[in-house]
């Protein structure tokens, strides 16, 4: 038969908080909101705003895609109903000018880089001339994902 390899994270919770023990100890507060704005999302994720201001204060990301192969972006996001993109964040660990290139094709108004990479100025500069906001956060992707789920961002076909 097959050899299976199982790894775990144990996840504790604490009242309003969780702390994920493993490679990284990580801890999640209890931060509840509907719809984020920019600054609300570099507080949840615990990151930075690494392009300079683009959108309104109060424009609200609603969705988001997780990925680090563009072209599985484009593949699955390409049913996807342009309010979507519009008010979503590509959540990835790609920081090169390929995934400011599928956010521009996709209409994505934002790219959440995680694994605390930056990308490079030419990539900073091509998102701002884009109007893409880019945050940066040291969570890796799957925490990223599920902080800003908890908090009310909504993945593709999901009701």
């Amino acid at each position: 038969k097959g050899d299976y390899v199982v790894a775990f994270v144990s996840i504790a919770y604490y009242g309003d908080s969780a702390r994920a023990d493993g490679p990284f100890s990580v801890e999640f507060e209890d931060i509840k909101f509907d719809f984020s704005t920019v600054k609300e999302i570099v507080k949840v994720v615990k990151g930075k705003e690494l392009t300079p201001p683009i959108k309104p204060e109060n424009f609200e990301f609603r969705h988001a895609f997780s990925g680090d192969l563009m072209s599985d972006a484009l593949m699955i996001l390409r049913e996807a109903d342009e309010e979507f993109c519009e008010n979503g964040l590509l959540i990835t660990g790609n920081i090169t000018m390929q995934s400011i290139r599928t956010a521009e094709m996709l209409d994505f108004a934002g790219i959440l880089i995680t694994r605390g990479k930056v990308p490079s100025q030419q990539v900073l500069d091509q998102a701002y001339e884009s109007g893409i906001v880019v945050i940066g956060t040291n969570y890796l992707s799957f925490a990223t994902c599920g902080l800003l789920h908890e908090n009310g961002i909504r993945g593709f076909n999901e009701e």
